[in-house]
């Protein structure tokens, strides 16, 4: 499983990289001359979320994460909203 989260580590780091280039190319898209520049800069920031994000979901369907028996009853107690007792 080490590997399988390095590599849905490594396309993470992508998508936060990418998001954030997009972000100052909108940010600063004032001070560029050539505005087609802009319009293909931005697809290419696209396109790397959405490749990445879409080998993140590949990665989920071919190697989900494991979980043990005492994980599950964890997860459904966090699920579950605690319930109030009433005073008498």
């Amino acid at each position: 499983m080490a590997l399988r989260d390095a590599l849905v580590a490594r396309n993470r780091a992508v998508i936060v990289e990418n998001i954030a280039v997009f972000r100052t190319i909108i940010e600063r898209s004032s001070n560029i001359d050539n505005p087609s520049n802009i319009i293909d800069q931005l697809d290419d920031c696209l396109q790397k979320i959405s490749l990445a994000q879409d080998k993140i979901n590949t990665l989920e369907r071919m190697m989900p994460l494991q979980r043990s028996p005492g994980d599950e009853q964890e997860q459904e107690e966090q699920e579950s909203p605690p319930t109030k007792s009433k005073k008498k």
